[in-house]
């Protein structure tokens, strides 16, 4: 399996590979030629990595580019919820963590234009909202009128909070409800904050981020802890 490595520290890098040939691996994916590669198979990953025992993380975006995956956007710091990271099993609504695992990502939700290059995005109105009310029947969902919901959130603020965003496909098929809701990539620019539980990102960030996305390459999102306290020199 072929990585480059972009201007990446040694311990990320390290970890990230690592999680990435974990990640291909589990699911078949033999990233020795682009012969091997299916349609279906994803060829855009982005990693979400905790610093360890903190509430910001790395994020890291591969391609797979003639048999070899590339990082070929550079790594930034974000910010992710406010009691850390939990595994998706044990998310509860209203715990302040960022939920890990790895989830497809299928939806790019936005104010303006479509500012992507041929991603599926919904131009966020008026009549936009997404419900968090645990005993509503649209509980985690995105609909398009005001329900009667206790806690429903309008995506269109004044304050532009939902100005740009990508949606983590955790919670959304079939929403259990109590799991947890609202799982965004969201702007956010003051990383010394951590969130609610979303990921929060540089808004001029996410626009490349979104930019870059290609929706025929299957982009999924791998969402991981970092307990190691370990310092490697780059």
């Amino acid at each position: 399996m072929k990585f480059s490595r972009f201007r990446l520290p040694k311990i990320h890098f390290v970890l990230v590979t690592f999680v990435l040939s974990l990640f291909l691996f589990s699911r078949g994916i033999v990233a020795n030629g682009a012969d091997k590669i299916s349609d279906s198979d994803p060829k855009q990953l982005v990693f979400v990595i905790q610093e360890p025992n903190q509430t910001r993380g790395r994020i890291h975006f591969y391609e797979l580019i003639d048999g070899e995956w590339v990082e070929n956007l550079p790594s930034f710091l974000v910010s992710i919820g406010q009691t850390g990271m939990i595994s998706s099993s044990l998310k509860q609504e209203g715990d302040g963590k960022t939920p890990t695992g790895d989830y497809p990502v299928l939806r790019v939700f936005g104010y303006d234009e479509n500012p992507t290059l041929g991603f599926p995005y919904h131009r966020i109105t008026k009549d936009d909202y997404w419900v968090d009310d645990v005993k509503s029947k649209y509980y985690n969902l995105h609909i398009k009128h005001k329900s009667k919901s206790k806690s429903i959130h309008p995506l269109l603020r004044a304050d532009g909070f939902y100005r740009l965003m990508i949606v983590i496909e955790y919670n959304t098929v079939n929403p259990e409800k109590g799991r947890g809701s609202m799982i965004f990539i969201h702007p956010w620019e003051d990383l010394t904050k951590p969130t609610f539980g979303c990921i929060g990102v540089p808004f001029e960030k996410l626009k490349e981020m979104v930019f870059w996305l290609k929706f025929e390459k299957n982009p999924r999102i791998f969402i991981s802890e970092n307990k190691s306290e370990d310092n490697v020199t780059p």
